[in-house]
């Protein structure tokens, strides 16, 4: 009986701890989401071109990503692969 209290008091120790830092986490992330929207609108043109922006570094890594494999893929293909 003492071994499982010593359990249960640990196991809501460690409740306690994570739910902690579950509300700090969603408390910090509040926070971000508010200030991330108040400068959409105090600038929206700007938050616009930087979206398109990032949009478009991550289009042309995705890319280069793919044509890299392909061309990987290719290279390592035997002299039968080509042919059969």
């Amino acid at each position: 009986m003492a071994k499982q209290n010593i359990f249960k008091r640990g196991l809501n120790k460690v409740e306690d701890k994570l739910q902690d830092g579950w509300e700090s986490t969603k408390e910090k992330f509040e926070e971000a989401q508010d200030s991330t929207i108040g400068y959409i609108k105090k600038n929206p043109l700007k938050s616009v071109l930087i979206s398109l922006g990032i949009g478009a570094v991550i289009g042309a890594a995705i890319s280069l990503g793919i044509e890299s494999a392909v061309r990987t893929r290719a290279r390592n293909r035997s002299f039968w692969d080509k042919y059969l």
